[in-house]
């Protein structure tokens, strides 16, 4: 906290607030003075009349607690925005956190009390890393998935913003749009922070260079710029191309985006070796891309499988067992993998003892020889790098004829990218198959908000060669 307010300014800044109360509460009383002083110059012929300044309740004015108590609302709310918006916790939040902190603040914000400062800034300090890494991904999650470059589990070499600006053909300049403004200014405030530097104040940094080439000086800039961090190029169909500038800051944000949705750790050897921010340690089990399926989904997703007594039912990420658990009180009879040992051992334990630990096999799905021999596959697999694209379609080849599968995916699934995602929505369109998104923060509990779909695809009678 102490790098945040010195406890000598929050004792003068609050010092301050009670000399500001104190003066509002002189200023009424000199008023109310000053109406009775109204009032008498206005008796005439022993008649009162009303003065036209109304600061009594029964002149359609304040009452005096009324008054205070208006006063002291609009200056707590003031302090709170100053002590958060100029501090370098102001420069953490993006858009959405400091629209969420401003709403926090109108109805009835906390007295800006020492004790309650020191207290607040002290929370906000301790959850400062949090709230860098939730704003962080925020800035770049609202990205269009349209554009293949802008990944939602990454930051690409380009960033695409569309309708970023307007071309006015007639004046020959560009303008920005107010929106976007508030968007690169949050993608600036990212590299900056990463960087070790103050965000930049509104209008500066990236916005700023920017700025030079829009409006009537931009007639002679041309289209392209660039800004400590980012080169960048306007175009006249209303995006704006982003290229990061700096690879090192580019990876951090990138592991940061990793570890918020899960780094694909069980996913197979493609997906490790393809993420250079990942170095494993001597030892490590693979945990980082596990998110428990609540209770709420399972239920969703055993409702959905349709699952009748004795069906072999497959589950290829079993994790500590939320879907297998679902499963089981539907009746089914349950095979799943986990490539986690320690975690097959739990698995084991609560339900495989029965087939001798032959019921749940310690491997990684994606490495495992097709088998079509279920009735249904129910899972929720890894998600970054279109990992649950991957595993989905494999496990279409564990079906009989005739079966299903139900599966959790990300919400790119609704429109995926590269050629992956191609054959996914082909397969997807092919099939028949149904995509369902599922309520906000259904994940929530799990300590992921990524936004994720429920995918129901039923298999026809030749199913080695559908998928």
């Amino acid at each position: 906290m102490n790098e945040l307010v010195r406890k000598e300014s929050i004792e003068e800044i609050c010092g301050h607030r009670a000399r500001t109360l104190e003066l509002y509460q002189r200023a009424w009383d000199t008023m109310q003075e000053g109406y009775k002083a109204h009032a008498a110059a206005t008796m005439v012929g022993g008649m009162r009349r009303a003065p036209h300044i109304a600061v009594d309740s029964n002149d359609r004015g304040y009452r005096q607690g009324e008054f205070m108590e208006n006063v002291t609302r609009n200056v707590d709310r003031d302090i709170w925005q100053g002590l958060v918006m100029g501090t370098p916790i102001g420069s953490l939040m993006d858009r959405q956190e400091l629209e969420a902190f401003k709403k926090s603040l109108e109805q009835d914000p906390p007295p800006a009390t020492a004790d309650n400062v020191r207290a607040t800034l002290e929370r906000l300090f301790g959850e400062a890393d949090q709230i860098f890494r939730r704003g962080l991904v925020n800035a770049f999650k609202r990205l269009d998935r349209d554009y293949a470059s802008n990944d939602g589990f990454k930051i690409g070499d380009r960033i695409v913003l569309t309708w970023g600006c307007t071309w006015d053909r007639i004046m020959g300049y560009f303008t920005l749009h107010h929106t976007r403004e508030e968007e690169l200014h949050d993608i600036d405030r990212v590299m900056h922070v990463l960087d070790g530097k103050p965000a930049p104040d509104r209008g500066q940094g990236l916005e700023g260079k920017m700025a030079e080439h829009t409006y009537g000086r931009g007639r002679d800039k041309g289209t392209t710029g660039e800004s400590e961090y980012f080169r960048f190029r306007l175009f006249k169909n209303g995006n704006i191309h982003l290229w990061p500038r700096r690879q090192d800051l580019l990876d951090r944000a990138n592991k940061i985006i990793a570890e918020h949705f899960g780094m694909v750790l069980a996913a197979g050897r493609d997906a490790r070796e393809s993420t250079p921010s990942y170095q494993p340690r001597p030892g490590e089990v693979l945990k980082a891309d596990f998110f428990p399926t609540p209770d709420a989904v399972v239920a969703q997703l055993v409702a959905a499988a349709d699952i009748e007594d004795g069906m072999k039912v497959l589950e290829p990420s079993a994790g500590e067992g939320a879907i297998v658990a679902g499963l089981v009180k539907a009746g089914a009879n349950v095979w799943a993998y986990e490539i986690d040992p320690e975690r097959r051992k739990g698995l084991i334990t609560r339900f495989f003892s029965q087939f001798g630990a032959g019921g749940c096999v310690c491997a990684d799905f994606l490495e495992r020889e097709p088998e079509p021999a279920f009735d249904r596959v129910v899972m929720n697999p890894p998600f970054s790098r279109q990992q649950d694209i991957r595993h989905v379609l494999h496990a279409l080849r564990f079906l009989k004829p005739g079966g299903r599968l139900v599966a959790v995916m990300s919400g790119s699934a609704e429109n995926p990218q590269g050629r992956l995602g191609d054959h996914f929505s082909a397969t997807l369109a092919r099939l028949g198959g149904t995509i369902e998104r599922l309520p906000a923060g259904s994940f929530k509990e799990s300590g992921t908000g990524v936004t994720t779909v429920m995918v129901v695809i039923d298999a026809p009678a030749a199913m080695q060669a559908a998928a």
